[in-house]
């Protein structure tokens, strides 16, 4: 019983000194890409309170969706007769493969966004790159398609896009609102949670999935809300993990580049200075 008062008790504790080294983050830093767009206010309020906002392409109006979607169906082409690696249901692209459509890399750096992400993680920010990920249909329920945390940081933003329509059964992205579980009694390294224990802590209504036609947009803190894969049965899901975190993590050797930013950026000489410091 006392062992586990004293572990509940720097559980909290460890919860409390996370949310004060935020709060002087927060106060200490000044973000060199101011938030104007009321929709990317909203955003930031969202990520703050529950720690994930849905949209969509169209309604976000970023310059080049179009063009990075038509690199996503070109990549996702490449894909179609690879066999699942990892779980037995997922299937990625290579660096490579991804360095071969410069608009998907170049979406992920637009100023605006960058400006969402450095607001809310009120650190210099890097940007690692993308995962282009297909999951296919059917499979257990392993790896990432159980409840968990990620570990890299106090915060991260990661940027769901669909690149095909995903309905209720089309194995969406589903998370926890942060603010309906107290996650402080989970501990930081609790690994993967099964329906059965996360049911303990938090009812399923309090269980969002991000369902949506193509062009759907998720951003989500994947290192504070419990989150997962569901298991698709009408279609397999493809969808872009865009990937940013601090330039000083906490896991370091888990925030690794996605792709050789030194050769993008010699391809690209008109990146902007907040780009480019994005990715040096």
């Amino acid at each position: 019983m006392l062992a586990s008062l004293l572990t509940g008790a720097k559980r909290i504790l460890r919860t409390e000194l996370d949310d004060l080294q935020q709060r002087g983050r927060k106060m200490r830093y000044q973000p060199s890409l101011a938030v104007t767009d009321p929709t990317d206010r909203a955003i930031l309020d969202a990520l703050e309170t529950s720690g994930s906002y849905v949209t969509t392409l169209d309604a976000l109006g970023i310059p080049g969706s179009a063009e990075m979607l038509r690199a996503a169906d070109g990549l996702y082409a490449a894909l179609d007769d690879r066999p699942p690696g990892k779980g037995g249901f997922l299937i990625t692209a290579t660096a490579q493969e991804i360095e071969r459509h410069p608009a998907l890399l170049l979406w992920g750096l637009h100023e605006r966004l960058l400006s969402i992400v450095e607001n809310y993680i009120y650190q210099p920010l890097d940007y690692r790159g993308l995962i282009a990920r297909r999951d296919i249909v059917g499979g257990d329920q392993t790896e990432t398609r159980l409840w968990h945390r990620d570990q890299e940081d106090l915060r991260i933003v990661k940027i769901v896009v669909y690149v095909n329509d995903v309905d209720r059964g089309g194995g969406g992205y589903e998370y926890i609102d942060r603010g309906k579980l107290a996650t402080w009694r989970l501990g930081s390294n609790i690994g993967r949670i099964d329906d059965e224990m996360m049911m303990q802590l938090v009812p399923e209504s309090f269980q969002h999935v991000a369902s949506g036609p193509r062009g759907t947009v998720v951003f989500t803190d994947t290192c504070s809300v419990f989150h997962r894969g569901t298991i698709a049965h009408t279609e397999d899901r493809r969808a872009l993990f865009y990937c940013y975190n601090s330039k000083s993590p906490r896991r370091p050797h888990n925030c690794e580049p996605m792709f050789d930013r030194e050769a993008f950026a010699l391809q690209h000489p008109g990146l902007t200075a907040a780009q480019r410091t994005a990715i040096h």
